[in-house]
């Protein structure tokens, strides 16, 4: 009998993702951790690239963080695609649950995604957040995802007034004003929009999809922001994003959303 190869014997260190991009980004999340991930949450991520491929939404994801699965805060700010951002605040290990993400103060604490909002052409753009808790605990309004500046021409954000029944309102590189969402019984879970034409952006709320006809300009020469600018940060939490190009928001939200319950159900 021939011996048995060695290199069946080691464990993979992806622990058992068949995505070559999941196995690079898990590789990163566990030496980011010191320790490896469970099975469970390896096989949501790798669930997730792998769907997202099949979907053909992630080629145009160039900035990506999953809030939420890794160990630690730093494993947790470990970018899938595109830079890592800077912790501004800075958020503290306290302010991340392995589950349910990570919790904004709505002050002094955002993310700096490192990726311009001008980066992407004016009719081929994406935003993306996914919300475990809605603001409202302190400052009462926020932005998830923000350019620094907001209210002028180019401008881009998805803004939570929980004050307000009309509460969720997204806009995407546009001179006109923003989409208002009526928000209803939604209290979380994805929000996002894609622009593909000079006067078309799909918005997505509340599992539900509204069109937006205003017109592109220019957008503004800022980095995306998560946690939103100085005058409107979130003090909610947020487990997921992504920006970049244009893509289909409904099926992203699909798959963002059933990562979101994979990793919910995983014993970690």
């Amino acid at each position: 009998m021939s011996p048995m190869n060695n290199r069946l014997l080691r464990p993979r260190a992806s622990g058992g993702a068949t995505a070559p991009d999941a196995r690079a980004y898990i590789q990163a999340v566990q030496t980011a951790d010191g320790q490896a991930l469970e099975p469970a949450v390896v096989k949501a991520i790798d669930d997730f690239v792998i769907g997202c491929k099949a979907d053909s939404v992630w080629t145009p994801i160039k900035a990506c963080c999953i809030l939420m699965g890794a160990r630690t805060l730093s494993g947790a700010t470990t970018p899938l695609v595109g830079s890592a951002p800077d912790n501004n605040g800075p958020f503290l290990p306290q302010d991340y649950n392995r589950k349910t993400g990570l919790l904004g103060n709505g002050s002094t604490k955002f993310l700096d995604t490192k990726r311009s909002h001008s980066t992407d052409t004016r009719n081929s753009r994406h935003i993306a957040v996914y919300v475990s808790q809605r603001v409202g605990t302190g400052t009462g309004d926020g932005c998830y995802l923000s350019t620094t500046t907001l209210n002028t021409s180019g401008d881009t954000y998805i803004y939570d007034n929980a004050g307000n029944p009309a509460a969720i309102s997204i806009k995407l590189s546009s001179s006109g004003s923003a989409i208002q969402f009526t928000a209803g019984s939604w209290s979380s879970g994805f929000l996002g929009g894609s622009r593909d034409a000079i006067n078309n952006t799909v918005l997505r709320a509340s599992q539900t999809s509204q069109t937006s006809t205003a017109a592109s300009v220019d957008p503004i020469n800022e980095n995306y922001l998560v946690f939103g600018n100085s005058s409107f940060r979130a003090d909610g939490r947020i487990a997921f994003y992504s920006v970049g190009e244009s893509l289909n928001i409904a099926l992203l939200e699909a798959r963002v959303t059933a990562l979101y319950n994979a990793i919910g159900a995983a014993s970690i």
